[in-house]
């Protein structure tokens, strides 16, 4: 069973989905656009999600305020 996604460690949405990338897959937030690490599986792709802080990665420029 797959773990279940959290909100968006930025704006707090629900709104957040697995992506392909066409390098690996990500999880992504629709409301912020802010994205997290690419992984090989989805599996790993929710778990670095769920696991990650706001400093990590976080760019303004993505759309996250």
């Amino acid at each position: 069973m797959s773990e279940e996604l959290k909100p968006c460690p930025f704006c707090g949405s629900n709104i957040v989905l697995t992506g392909g990338k066409e390098y690996g897959i990500a999880v992504f937030c629709k409301n912020c656009f802010s994205d997290g690490p690419v992984e090989d599986s989805d599996a790993e792709a929710i778990t670095a999600w769920n696991t990650r802080t706001p400093s990590e990665g976080y760019n303004e420029g993505d759309g996250g305020k």
